[in-house]
């Protein structure tokens, strides 16, 4: 992907700076995307609702499920937080869909830009099941 003109990567200290990152370039006209694990929800929290949610900033959310039931590798360090990532959408009220294999992925990525374009707030792709491996 750093090789691929088509994206700009835009390395960041913690998921809060890169909601912030993704929001300013979103606004800037570009299409955006934050790779998290499920433990960045709550570090970007703050960001998500002031910022993207407050303003209306569509950014898509590309989130590992770390922790969650279909965590291959789920250990105690994630089994909380992994457990709460599911109510932590809800309660945000933010969009997500969870893929557990890579079938039709590259349909639910088409899917989840147009659904946080057509909303203009953040949508989240979370990733477990096969991605955790």
């Amino acid at each position: 992907m750093r090789n691929d003109p088509r994206f700009m990567l835009a390395p960041a200290a913690s998921e809060a700076d890169a909601v912030s990152i993704a929001v300013g370039a979103t606004l800037g006209g570009k299409q955006t995307a934050c790779y998290m694990e499920s433990t960045g929800i709550y570090v970007s929290c703050y960001q998500l609702v002031v910022v993207a949610l407050h303003l209306r900033v569509p950014v898509l959310l590309l989130v590992s499920h770390l922790g969650g039931f279909d965590d291959q590798r789920n250990s105690f360090l994630y089994s909380l937080p992994g457990r709460r990532l599911i109510p932590q959408f809800k309660a945000l009220d933010v969009e997500y869909k969870v893929l557990e294999d890579g079938e039709n992925l590259e349909t639910n990525i088409r899917s989840a830009a147009r659904t946080m374009n057509a909303l203009r707030e953040p949508v989240a792709l979370v990733f477990t099941g096969e991605f955790t491996v």
